[in-house]
């Protein structure tokens, strides 16, 4: 069964380059979101095994997203979570982000194709 990932983050070269990425590496399909408005509806209509979102974003940050499919008990809630920002210095502590990996995606494109392919194997 093919896994499936839910990418968001409101820059569409981005997410392009994110997808060609993770899709040179590993077979998955992908579906995005432009904000964490839309991946949220994303997300509590389809199981993904694996979401990737941008932090700094219009109408809902990351981290309001992680916190939100979380506390509503998604059918996502469990699913494992890439936070993948240039913006990590905004991130502050909270319990819901336990567990989540964070990317630097200023300057580690190569961290986050590994831990893709991480979570995904």
């Amino acid at each position: 069964m093919t896994k499936r990932i839910l990418i968001v983050d409101d820059e569409e070269d981005i997410t392009e380059l994110i997808t060609d990425l993770i899709q040179a590496e590993v077979e998955v399909d992908i579906d995005t979101a432009v904000n964490g408005v839309d991946a949220l509806a994303l997300a509590k209509n389809s199981k993904y095994d694996l979401i990737i979102t941008d932090h700094k974003m219009p109408l809902m940050t990351g981290k309001n997203l992680i916190n939100e499919i979380k506390l509503q008990k998604t059918i996502n809630n469990t699913t494992p979570i890439i936070l993948n920002s240039a913006f990590l210095s905004e991130i502050e502590e909270d319990e819901n982000l336990e567990g989540v990996e964070i990317v630097d995606k200023s300057i580690d494109i190569k961290k986050l194709i590994e831990s893709v392919t991480n979570f995904l194997s």
